[in-house]
């Protein structure tokens, strides 16, 4: 997966170069879910309680940071669950699972006349064009951007304030022939989110939001944007889970929601189907005799799946798995390192439990399911919630020794279920708040990265809601675990307490999986 890799290190980069301001958020968190997806008993539309709940334990026992996943079948919401912090109310950074919503304003952009898979795509920004056309730039038109073969040898990036992006993308070199090569490139999504605001007048967020989001009654979405005020395209978005769904049931049907058809039906079929064949997966690390789900073709900005699937997908595992042979739907938000194990317990667990006629209720089976699916939670250390060191070094403010990070001092409020960790930087002081073995949402309000006492790299200034959790690891080591709720990654900080003296330990989630090194240092502090 080294492109995705590449293009983690871009976002998180470039993310300070987006024009993000509060505005373009909705700001409020708990919006009721309107319109929401029907409900049923597994059984009642073909599947045991039993299987479900094997597939919920499976995802629980693993290694994977799960967030939520719904499970539909002929449109009913089977089985659903939220490890908390997480929960249904709050917004999702998608990753590339963008990418689909992007195509489906495509589609809709030329359903409405405004230009054609065919159009050239020098065609619509003149004024940005290099002095010199190439062959190949003169020849790639809306198709290969969609199917990612625009002929570029490598993603350039784009991401930048000192050039417009859609300059960077129609000057960077051309080296095949446009529709004979495939890489993956998320620039070629920000040129059609770009191809659509230059022909529409609207942002893809705005052109969809009467078109889309609200026949489906998906509110509360915010896209990120390019300095040019172009909706990023490839990434950015952010819905919630049962949205997810929704989306997905929508090209289940073929693009036909309440019986009124949203996106035209030959779009749903041309952009689902394989446009492009692959020998080995794109991403490498796999030999062609080892089947895996990125081996199965590509469309227009969906991949295809094992078992005449499709799915949109994300980074870390944002998915939206549609099996029309089986009429099942399952939206996913994660933060995976082995997204193919993701999908695996999907076809190793699930599709062998899909019958086609309804099964004998069950009532235990259902209530032992519920029960299952309420108590997710999102796994942290099984230690104490308190140890004797807390009283000693409670309201005491520790004195940090010169750093990189310009933090003077830290201070731990404890109280019997809480912590409160204050920052003490020259500007001022910054707060998290942390339930002691429980997670504390409600005292943390709205941050974004920025905000957050020792801020991440890979994280984009997005707001939301933050949680925070604290246990001690053992009588001197208090772990905090911070959970950005409506975005991806995550950060946790070792607290190690000896002789008057604390050490601060930093590790995100994905130098922890051995992605990125760890980029904060190192703090220790003295009690004063």
């Amino acid at each position: 997966m080294s492109t995705r890799r590449i293009f983690l290190k871009q976002i998180g980069l470039s993310t300070a170069g987006l024009l993000i301001t509060p505005s373009m958020y909705a700001w409020t968190r708990t919006l009721p879910i309107t319109d929401p997806l029907p409900r049923s008993t597994p059984e009642a539309q073909g599947v045991s309680s039993e299987v479900l709940n094997r597939l919920f334990d499976a995802m629980n026992a693993s290694e994977i940071d799960f967030h939520s996943v719904m499970v539909l079948r002929n449109g009913f919401v089977i089985g659903e669950g939220w490890w908390a912090p997480y929960g249904p109310q709050y917004k999702h950074s998608l990753f590339s699972l963008s990418k689909s919503f992007t195509s489906a304003a495509v589609g809709l952009a030329i359903n409405e006349g405004h230009f054609t898979i065919e159009s050239p795509v020098i065609s619509f920004f003149p004024q940005y064009l290099p002095a010199e056309i190439s062959p190949n730039l003169a020849a790639m038109k809306v198709k290969h951007l969609l199917t990612m073969t625009t002929g570029h040898a490598a993603d350039n990036g784009l991401r930048t304030n000192d050039v417009p992006w859609v300059q960077s993308f129609l000057a960077a070199p051309i080296v095949h022939e446009p529709g004979t090569f495939y890489v993956y490139n998320t620039t070629a999504t920000y040129m059609l989110s770009a191809i659509v605001q230059k022909t529409t007048g609207k942002t893809v967020l705005e052109f969809l939001k009467p078109r889309l989001f609200e026949p489906l009654k998906i509110e509360g979405a915010d896209w990120e944007v390019s300095p040019q005020g172009i909706n990023t395209g490839g990434y950015g978005l952010r819905i919630r889970t049962e949205d997810i769904a929704k989306f997905s049931q929508l090209y289940l049907n073929k693009g036909k929601w309440h019986g009124k058809q949203i996106i035209p039906e030959a779009w749903v079929e041309v952009s689902t189907k394989k446009q492009w064949t692959f020998t080995s997966n794109p991403f490498g690390g796999k030999t062609p005799q080892e089947v895996d789900d990125w081996q199965q073709g590509y469309g227009y900005q969906f991949w295809r799946t094992q078992h005449n699937g499709f799915r949109s997908d994300g980074l870390y595992g944002q998915f939206g798995i549609i099996m029309p042979d089986q009429k099942t739907v399952i939206a996913i938000t994660e933060e995976s390192f082995n997204t193919q194990k993701t999908l695996n317990f999907i076809w190793d667990i699930l599709l062998p439990g899909l019958q086609n006629n309804a099964l004998s209720a069950n009532s235990a089976g259902n209530q032992q399911l519920k029960a299952q699916l309420k108590g997710l939670q999102v796994k942290f250390p099984a230690a104490s919630a308190t140890s004797a060191i807390a009283n000693m070094v409670s309201a005491k403010k520790f004195m940090l020794d010169d750093n990189t990070l310009g933090v003077k001092a830290v201070t731990f409020n404890f109280s019997p279920n809480s912590c409160e960790f204050i920052v003490h930087h020259d500007g001022g002081d910054r707060k998290l708040h942390f339930g002691m073995n429980t997670w504390e949402k409600a005292k943390n309000g709205i941050l974004v990265n920025s905000q957050l006492p020792f801020p991440v790299a890979s994280l984009p200034d997005v707001p939301t809601a933050v949680a925070g959790n604290a246990t001690w690891k053992d009588a001197n080591t208090l772990f905090l675990d911070i959970r950005p709720v409506e975005t991806v990654n995550s950060d946790t900080i070792t607290c190690n307490f000896s002789d008057n003296t604390v050490k601060l330990t930093f590790l995100n989630s994905v130098a922890k999986a051995g992605k990125e090194q760890e980029k904060r240092p190192e703090l220790t502090g003295k009690m004063g």
